[in-house]
């Protein structure tokens, strides 16, 4: 028996779930979208009305979504918030048009490189568990509030001199040695660095 996608609105927050490539679901102006949230569902950004501001494409812990490429949402430069986390994307190349985006949430996709964000001004950035390993792209997120980076491969943590307005920052179970240009930031008020391999 195949599930039927099902899904709800609450204050003007669509949710979506099981639908299999999001063609059986027809956008409408009956909706007045202001987050689209879609869990376990194959997605063409085309179909993504571009009115969305807040977008989730995610699975979870227990069954990674089928996300694999995103193509397509560079043509979505409304959206402030994205959540592409728990699929297998490798490329982020389609993010660097993102100029409005103020959050995402990258974390445990396939991604090494992530200088494709390096022209966005970001507050909140999650790229944890990945494979990352140069981080020198945020040195121009001058307004990066939140940075997650637990569970890389990052060594140089040199870039994140410069930031400073980090008030939460995660490197849990990287390759970090040096942790001394930290010492600076007198803003950073939840410091994560255990587990260094």
């Amino acid at each position: 028996m195949q599930l039927k996608y099902k899904y709800k609105i609450i204050n003007n927050v669509l949710e979506i779930q099981r639908d299999p490539d999001l063609k059986s679901f027809k956008f409408t102006d009956q909706f007045d979208l202001s987050e689209l949230i879609l869990i376990n569902t194959k997605v063409s950004f085309e179909r993504v009305p571009l009115k969305v501001r807040k977008l989730s494409v995610c699975g979870h812990i227990f069954k990674r979504s089928e996300l694999e490429r995103i193509n397509g949402i560079e043509q979505m430069t409304q959206l402030t918030k994205l959540n592409i986390s728990f699929g297998n994307v490798q490329e982020i190349e389609s993010l660097s048009n993102l100029v409005n985006l103020a959050e995402l949430d990258i974390s445990a996709n396939q991604i090494s490189d992530i200088h494709p964000l390096r022209q966005l001004q970001l507050v909140y950035l999650n790229a944890s568990q990945n494979l990352i390993t140069d981080i020198t792209a945020v040195e121009t997120m001058k307004s990066l509030m939140d940075l997650n980076l637990f569970n890389n491969q990052v060594s140089d943590i040199s870039s994140l001199i410069i930031l400073t307005q980090l008030e939460d920052l995660n490197l849990e179970f990287n390759k970090i040695q040096n942790t001394h240009v930290l010492d600076i930031h007198p803003n950073v008020q939840n410091f994560r660095l255990g587990g260094q391999q």
